[in-house]
Formats: C-alpha cells, structure tokens, sequence
C-alpha cells in the first residue's frame, strides 16, 4: 500500500489554493475602496509652498549695518541698536543670525510689536 496519503496531500493544496483565493478577493477589495476614496477626494489644491524669506524689502542703512554686525557675530548674547533705524525686517534677520541673544534693546526704533 503507500498510496493512501494522496487525498490529504490534495486536501492542503485545495486549502491553500482557497485561502490564496481568499486573499485575491480582499485585495481586490481594497483596491476598489481605495480607488472609490481616491474618486471620492476633490483634488484639493496644493497647499502653497511657504514662500522662501523674500530679500527683506526697504531695509535702512542702520538695518544693513545691524545685518553686518549679526553676520560677522553669530554668537553675541547682546545686541544694542537703541535710536537707530532698524524696522521690523532688520530685527527678524537680527534674531535668525543670532539665536544666542539674551539682550535687544531697540528703543527708538522703528521696529513695532508685532
């Protein structure tokens, strides 16, 4: 006799052909639901890209100076401009060339709150 095994060897191969199958029609599934979700989404419009810092507009002499000062001192902890004419461009590129400042003072300024 050795033959008898076969049916069993014939059984696992009908299971796992069901289950493949099985796992043919979910994926099939899937991809319908993400095609319809694909379908479904307005194409929204690209968020617009953070505009890269423009060349700061209208800077004064005394913002270019202060530019200078912050670029040759990266690492300074006070940055004293009081009664010069800095705006608030000058000051913004202050602080990004210096993020070690402790102390600003620009009293007299026309840098605002904001």
């Amino acid at each position: 006799g050795g033959g008898g095994g076969g049916g069993s060897a014939d059984a696992r191969v009908a299971e796992m052909e069901a289950r493949a199958k099985a796992a043919e029609d979910e994926m099939e599934k899937l991809r319908q639901q993400l095609a319809a979700a694909s379908a479904a989404e307005q194409p929204t419009p690209a968020p617009a890209p953070t505009p890269a810092p423009a060349p700061l507009p209208d800077l004064t002499n005394d913002d270019r100076e202060m530019i200078a000062w912050a670029d040759k001192n990266p690492n300074a902890t006070k940055a004293d401009f009081d009664d010069k004419e800095i705006t608030d461009a000058g000051a913004i590129a202050l602080a990004n060339k210096c993020p070690k400042l402790i102390w600003i003072f620009l009293s007299g300024t026309g840098v605002t709150d904001a």
